[in-house]
């Protein structure tokens, strides 16, 4: 929604642009037809005709600089947010599910989660999470999708996530995860069948061997 507003905002912006243009050009025209004509040829003669006729470009020129200001609002409020505004989780619920994206936060208490357990997809892929993070997922008995990529888990994490029961969607992408790992907490849990293993040491036949136990549901990202 904020950024179909960014888009009003910066079509407001252009349009103001348009018309200082417009109106620039149409001075131009009633002070000499010949500046006229360079404005619309060469519009970059136009800075050079406001140096020398600012007192008729006065007006327009006040517009282009609204323009430029408008449309410069929302990357200036988005530089703001991204900077100086701290991150908070993102919470939303959908179709009765909630839903918690804490990806991209730094220095967040993982141990809050406990609070709700009600949680079913979860994505934490962050640096520093690791297998003492994991502890905090206990409990999260309705937890159905987990993203973990790029975070710092091993095999010994991987036994915590296992003891999810509901667990269909696990993405564990560019972790320390092992081929041994795999085989011993996670190729035989039933609830899982869809996977994200890219850049772990899980074999490519470990993957193939698992989609062909149900290979009409699972799948995995190699």
């Amino acid at each position: 929604m904020l950024e179909q507003y960014a888009l009003y905002v910066i079509a407001l912006g252009a349009i103001l642009g348009v018309v200082g243009y417009i109106w620039l050009v149409v001075r131009a025209f009633r002070f000499w037809w010949l500046w006229g004509v360079g404005l619309i040829l060469f519009p970059p003669a136009a800075l050079f005709f406001i140096w020398r006729h600012f007192g008729k470009a006065v007006a327009p020129v006040c517009t282009l600089l609204l323009a430029g200001a408008v449309v410069g609002t929302p990357y200036a409020v988005n530089y703001y947010e991204q900077h100086f505004v701290p991150l908070k989780p993102y919470e939303q619920v959908v179709d009765g599910e909630l839903r918690i994206t804490l990806t991209g936060l730094k220095d967040f208490d993982y141990a809050t989660l406990k609070q709700k357990p009600q949680i079913v997809v979860l994505q934490m892929a962050n640096a520093d999470v690791d297998d003492r993070t994991l502890e905090h997922l206990k409990g999260l008995d309705h937890l159905t999708e987990l993203d973990l990529s790029g975070t710092q888990i091993t095999d010994e994490g991987l036994a915590i996530v296992a003891a999810l029961p509901q667990l269909k969607t696990l993405r564990i992408a560019r972790t320390k995860v092992t081929d041994d790992g795999f085989h011993k907490h996670l190729f035989a849990k039933e609830s899982l069948v869809h996977l994200d293993l890219t850049g772990t040491e899980v074999k490519g036949k470990t993957k193939r061997d698992w989609k062909k136990q149900k290979p009409e549901v699972r799948e995995y990202v190699d």
